[in-house]
């Protein structure tokens, strides 16, 4: 298991090296004031218990008594979220190592810029992947529920969704040229708050 999350998080850092290593050579776009200053330095803020607070899974079983699900539905949502564990177990310990990467350092320098820029931008892309195993699961989670219970199941995972995207802009930062590349990892896959397609 160990060699297989390294294996999948070199896999997710591959882009992101390249990226780095332009930068360190000088590349205009590069503000080592911004990758440097003390907020950059605090280190990664985010926490794997708050990426399991955006899964829309979690959301259901933690609802169950304002959705009013039967033992029998909450069983089959127990089910589908420990699918998804499973499936987001490499994600998790590629999330910690890249943590243990952007620790903060001693001394500051363009080299320890682009490290941390690199990991940070490895979080981005690890976040995408569980973001979208939430998502992938989102149907078969809300297939046991009735009519009313989806309903008032879709406006909740709406809320969570915004939500989550104020909490991972405040907790990564940083923009990219397109928009909030935080808020692009909260977004998912399309419009949340109705079952979720599998990409």
């Amino acid at each position: 298991m160990r060699n297989r999350t390294l294996a999948t998080l070199m896999l997710l850092l591959a882009p992101a090296v390249v990226s780095a290593q332009a930068k360190v050579r000088g590349e205009k776009k590069a503000d080592w004031n911004e990758i440097n200053k003390p907020s950059a330095q605090a280190g990664l803020q985010l926490s794997n218990r708050d990426i399991e607070s955006i899964s829309p899974i979690r959301l259901l079983l933690d609802k169950r008594k304002d959705l009013s699900l039967t033992d029998e539905q909450v069983k089959r949502v127990k089910e589908v979220e420990a699918k998804v564990a499973e499936k987001n177990e490499g994600f998790f310990k590629a999330i910690d190592s890249l943590r243990n990467e952007m620790k903060p350092s001693s001394r500051a320098s363009e080299e320890d810029g682009a490290r941390k820029m690199m990991a940070r931008n490895g979080v981005m892309s690890v976040l995408a992947e569980i973001r979208a195993n939430y998502d992938g699961a989102l149907t078969e989670a809300m297939a046991p529920l009735d009519e009313g219970q989806r309903k008032s199941a879709g406006s909740m995972i709406e809320k969570q969704s915004a939500d989550a995207t104020d909490m991972l802009r405040e907790k990564l930062g940083g923009r990219r040229p397109d928009g909030d590349d935080a808020a692009a990892a909260a977004g998912g896959s399309g419009r949340r708050g109705r079952p979720a397609t599998a990409l």
